[in-house]
């Protein structure tokens, strides 16, 4: 009730939603627990922390989800190219579409990942049809479209496209702060490239003082430094917003890629946790510090943000306001394979995971005791909590999961 009051009487000027690429909640925690996380952690200290928070377990989907407030599986592509089989960009209201419609002025700084124009023409337009005044930033990961590195990307800005040779972090976070110290009632998406491949030692200018220069042929401890970098421009960013009148949140898209995971296996493109935990954190507007273990999905940032803006969500939605209640009794994750690639969905609760995995017919099911077995290596036989396993799979067949 006391965090409901306090959000209740925070004025609604501005939001920023900042979300991190390819970051595990446990690769973050690693970095903070070195000491290389002081921003992040400090932020955390100002707001709540969601420690049950989960995405899709690759980043399309789960881009998808964050602007749409759905469970969502397919791949939307980038834009410049149209992956085989994607889905097509979807036109209805999005989380830039809300924003405008309570007044904000809404920009869009970084990656897109999700496809195309949904009313055609170029796609450099596509963050425009979904609210979005501004996009500066690039179509999917700095290797796509033509580009190569976090050094050579293509760039869009106001609809021109260019090849920038300036490191990718540092022309997304000048942008965005450059927009936002010169524009009033707003809405940021920072849709960072940190930490995704190529795994990369950042300039001195990104890394805290006395951050240890990792081997360069340790792509673990090169991902490690990509995440302390994150910190280092998220407390930089930081310097601009007034905390009293902004909403922050901070999340991550998917878990930690498989060849910089303790078993690539369980990490990204799996529904194992190591592959959909995920940092979720929001702070600012008077919000009082705490935890929280409810379950909380990257669909929530959409209603969330409706929450804030004493907007009613859009109808239709799976996403439910963190601040606010009901709670999810079970969340959905995946991604949507097709019939010659395998598929990975989940439903779970706070304590048990069903998973279904592979290519129909041939779908092999698991379900586990996340309490008694956190790392998921002794699946449970099918008598047990056998109606809690049959009403998580009528969920996700009832989303289309063979």
């Amino acid at each position: 009730m006391l965090a409901a009051l306090l959000f209740a009487l925070a004025p609604q000027e501005n939001v920023l939603v900042i979300l991190l690429d390819d970051v595990a909640q446990a690769d973050l925690d690693e970095v903070a627990a070195d000491g290389w996380a002081p921003n992040i952690s400090a932020l955390a200290a100002r707001g709540i922390v969601y420690r049950n928070a989960f995405a899709n377990p690759v980043c399309s989907p789960s881009r998808r989800s964050l602007h749409d407030g759905r469970w969502y599986f397919n791949e939307s592509g980038v834009g410049c190219d149209p992956l085989p089989g994607a889905e097509p960009p979807v036109a209805d209201v999005l989380l830039g579409d809300l924003a405008v419609s309570e007044g904000l002025t809404a920009a869009l700084f970084g990656k897109w990942h999700l496809g195309g124009n949904p009313y055609g023409g170029a796609y450099q337009k596509a963050p425009l049809a979904h609210g979005y005044s501004l996009w500066q930033g690039t179509p999917g990961n700095v290797n796509s479209c033509g580009g190569t590195s976090y050094n050579y990307w293509v760039f869009v800005d106001s609809n021109r496209t260019s090849i920038s040779t300036q490191y990718n972090p540092g022309v997304i976070e000048n942008r965005l702060v450059s927009w936002w110290d010169s524009t009033h009632k707003r809405f940021a998406l920072w849709s960072m490239s940190l930490a995704h491949g190529r795994f990369h030692r950042p300039p001195n200018a990104f890394l805290p003082p006395g951050y240890p220069g990792p081997p360069a042929d340790d792509e673990r401890k090169l991902y490690l430094a990509m995440i302390a970098a994150i910190d280092v421009q998220v407390g930089r960013v930081l310097e601009h917003v007034d905390l009293a009148s902004t909403l922050v949140i901070l999340l991550g898209d998917n878990g930690t890629p498989q060849n910089v995971a303790p078993d690539p296996a369980r990490a990204k493109a799996s529904t194992f946790e190591r592959g959909i935990r995920v940092p979720f954190l929001i702070a600012g507007v008077g919000l009082p510090p705490g935890e929280s273990n409810r379950l909380v999905h990257i669909a929530d940032v959409l209603p969330t943000v409706a929450h804030y803006l004493r907007a009613p969500p859009p109808a239709g939605i799976d996403g439910l306001s963190v601040l606010g209640k009901p709670e999810h009794a079970y969340v959905i994750c995946g991604q949507g394979g097709g019939p010659t690639v395998p598929g990975d969905w989940c439903a779970r609760t706070t304590r048990f995971k069903l998973r279904r995995t592979g290519i129909a017919p041939a779908i092999t099911e698991e379900f586990y005791d996340l309490v008694a077995d956190p790392d998921e290596t002794a699946p449970l036989p099918e008598r047990a909590f056998h109606g809690l396993r049959v009403f998580l799979r009528g969920r996700l067949q009832a989303e289309g999961v063979p």
